[in-house]
């Protein structure tokens, strides 16, 4: 599964290699919720034509929408944001909460969860 696919440039490129492949992808958009230029993820002016997108195709199967809050105390109303999308687009899945805020994150409706750092430790990027 990726839980990244942030375009719709993105996601072309997974479709045609999903075709070639003759596989089906599973796929969560991931949403920029706190509106950060130095993270990924789809704006929220833009996700309608990528959700259209990826539901149309008969090579993806959208799993759900992803996020990755600021990095603040009060990641609740990003979480809350992402519910609320999530109940607009009636899809299944919210991936948010990584090992920070993951206990924010699950009482709001996260039923995917990243906590890496927890599991292997701190990344050391040097």
């Amino acid at each position: 599964m990726i839980e990244s696919v942030d375009s719709v440039n993105t996601l072309n490129k997974i479709i045609k290699y999903a075709a070639e492949v003759q596989k089906i992808v599973r796929i969560f958009i991931q949403i920029n919720i706190g509106n950060e230029l130095q993270k990924s993820g789809v704006d929220l002016s833009d996700l309608n034509d990528l959700f259209q997108k990826a539901i149309s195709s008969r090579s993806i199967k959208l799993e759900g929408f992803m996020c990755i809050p600021p990095n603040t105390e009060e990641v609740e109303p990003y979480f809350l944001k992402m519910k609320e999308l999530k109940s607009l687009y009636e899809i299944e899945n919210l991936s948010m909460g990584m090992s920070n805020d993951y206990k924010k994150a699950i009482p709001i409706g996260a039923n995917y969860i990243r906590i890496g750092s927890s599991l292997f430790g701190v990344r050391d990027y040097s």
